[in-house]
């Protein structure tokens, strides 16, 4: 029951894509679900899944990750893209936080640099 209402914050925290011409696909299978935005040749994937970290804990972990033509990189290592000092203070607000507290960050994050995201030259 939880799952199902986190997985609906998702898509609400990420609304504001649909404002910028994203269409929305969605993936899911048992607590792991995958929303992927897509405009043109941009993908914006939305993972939330049940993961293991590193202290060997099962835990919900979830990312995002960039696609277009010329290939996929998980957001956290698009520096070139938006700039090492962005890519550096994000991974510093989500550092420690669960799964769910990281949700609205990046949200906050691409709503953000939008515009560096849809104008940028891959």
């Amino acid at each position: 029951m939880f799952w199902k209402k986190r997985k609906k914050f998702i898509v609400d925290d990420f609304s504001f894509l649909k404002d910028y011409g994203f269409s929305m696909k969605k993936y899911s299978r048992a607590p792991d679900v995958e929303y992927v935005y897509v405009r043109n040749d941009l993908e914006i994937e939305l993972a939330y899944y049940l993961g293991v970290l590193e202290s060997y804990e099962q835990a919900m972990c979830f990312c995002v990750i960039i696609s277009n033509i010329n290939g996929r990189k998980n957001l956290l290592q698009c520096a070139e893209e938006f700039g090492a000092d962005l890519i550096n203070k994000l991974i510093a607000d989500i550092k420690d936080l669960d799964a769910d507290a990281q949700v609205p960050i990046y949200a906050q994050f691409l709503k953000d640099n939008i515009d560096v995201l849809l104008n940028y030259t891959y």
